[in-house]
């Protein structure tokens, strides 16, 4: 497949289009958004001594101060357990806003420049236009969707310029994994992450013991089942930073060897 790609149009535009949204993006779920949420430690004791030291309402003086004690910390833990749920929501849907600002990059790049002026049209029409995939003979006749990152890595592919060969994709595929966990819960990709990454499925009250995977993963978008941390957060917007660098270098190296073997 002669796969022709505009290099220095779209090195171009990945540098002052595609990198700056992932970086403002990091930008505001590390420097501003995580940071907003309060901390469960800070917030859990300050309920506790709240109720201890100075909301009696909800106690008569008969009442000894064990139970008044009993009841702050019952309430601190309360906030604590509320509060740690919610920080965690947060981390693990950040990896949703980051896989899918990705995707709609690559598929931006997938529809203007991949696809044949008719195709974009078709799909522009139509996103779910699928097209038949030539099969070996005796096979059943196999579709996939034009607008697809299937159909993106195939061309690619084919044409000798591959993403899914780049340094940066493993970090983005496993990211993907993530994303897809956490909308999804127990399935496909909850099974392929705990492959690589078992660590993603204990909180760190059990990151030493041995956890094997859930039969059942309940909310990862309310925070249970799957703990991703910051720091991988801030190692996924690295990933998907390095694979449009690595990419646009790619698609700049693919053009010059084509127009090199067109024009010679």
């Amino acid at each position: 497949m002669d796969l022709w790609l505009d290099g220095n149009h779209w090195s171009i535009w990945i540098r002052k289009v595609c990198i700056p949204e992932i970086e403002w993006t990091r930008r505001a779920i590390l420097e501003h958004m995580l940071p907003s949420i309060p901390d469960p430690a800070t917030e859990a004791d300050k309920t506790s001594d709240s109720i201890y030291y100075g909301d009696t309402e909800h106690f008569s003086f008969e009442e000894d101060m064990c139970s008044l004690a009993e009841y702050a910390e019952n309430q601190g833990f309360e906030v604590y357990d509320r509060l740690s749920g919610v920080r965690q929501a947060a981390a693990n849907m950040a990896t949703v806003m980051l896989w899918h600002l990705l995707e709609q990059q690559i598929m931006f790049f997938h529809t203007r420049q991949v696809l044949t002026v008719h195709q974009e049209q078709t799909v522009r029409k139509n996103p779910e236009v699928k097209i038949e995939i030539p099969c070996k003979k005796g096979k059943e006749v196999r579709e996939r969707k034009l607008l697809s990152l299937d159909e993106f890595h195939a061309r690619l592919d084919a044409g000798g310029c591959s993403m899914t060969s780049l340094p940066a994709w493993q970090k983005v595929k496993e990211l993907h994994l993530i994303a897809n966990t956490v909308k999804h819960g127990s399935g496909s990709s909850a099974k392929k992450l705990y492959k690589i990454r078992p660590d993603l499925f204990s909180s760190n009250f059990y990151k030493q013991e041995h956890h094997s995977l859930p039969l059942l993963l309940r909310k990862p978008a309310a925070g249970e089942d799957l703990y991703v941390t910051e720091q991988d957060i801030a190692a996924y917007f690295e990933a998907a930073i390095s694979l449009w660098q690595e990419f646009s270098i790619q698609i700049e190296e693919h053009s010059q060897k084509r127009d090199r073997r067109h024009f010679s």
